[in-house]
């Protein structure tokens, strides 16, 4: 079997190359394990940061619309970035999420749709905000809050890994 990939193993998975499961991308044949991770990738390949940035390290950009993202699940997400020990996600929900304190700080930044935000107070009162596109909301470490999505919105949220 003759492979013309730039790669021996399936970046998603760790499996061999298969000889069906290679696509083009920007002129540079790059393998999978089988043909749906392959189609994955080539039907959206800025959806893979992480096999970009391996790969071709010239893509030092990668753009995301924010105002369309969708999601199969609720508050599911595409990881964006992590920067040291931040963690940078798009979620698409029209669920709440429930009630949490994160380990560190939060920005929460409404990409489109409607967000009401419940939080408490120091003295436990709790209170909210409606956060419309373009609002962004700074939580600080310990705050209590959980988000109330009005229909669909799209979220762009940056907080420490691990926290919830």
């Amino acid at each position: 079997m003759s492979l013309t990939s730039i790669n021996t193993h399936c970046p998603f998975s760790g499996k061999l190359v298969k000889s069906d499961s290679i696509t083009t991308y920007e002129g540079v044949e790059i393998g999978f394990c089988n043909p749906c991770c392959r189609n994955d990738f080539a039907k959206a390949p800025h959806k893979y940061p992480q096999v970009l940035a391996e790969y071709f390290p010239d893509s030092r950009m990668y753009v995301y619309e924010g105002a369309t993202f969708t999601s199969e699940t609720e508050w599911g997400s595409q990881h964006l970035a992590n920067m040291a020990v931040t963690s940078i996600k798009i979620h698409a929900t029209s669920t709440p999420y429930h009630w949490h304190v994160n380990s560190g700080q939060e920005v929460f930044v409404v990409l489109d749709g409607e967000v009401n935000m419940h939080y408490r107070k120091e003295n436990g009162v709790e209170t909210q905000v409606l956060l419309t596109t373009g609002m962004i909301a700074h939580f600080e470490e310990g705050a209590e809050h959980m988000a109330h999505p009005k229909g669909l919105a799209r979220i762009l949220v940056m907080e420490r890994l691990g926290s919830e």
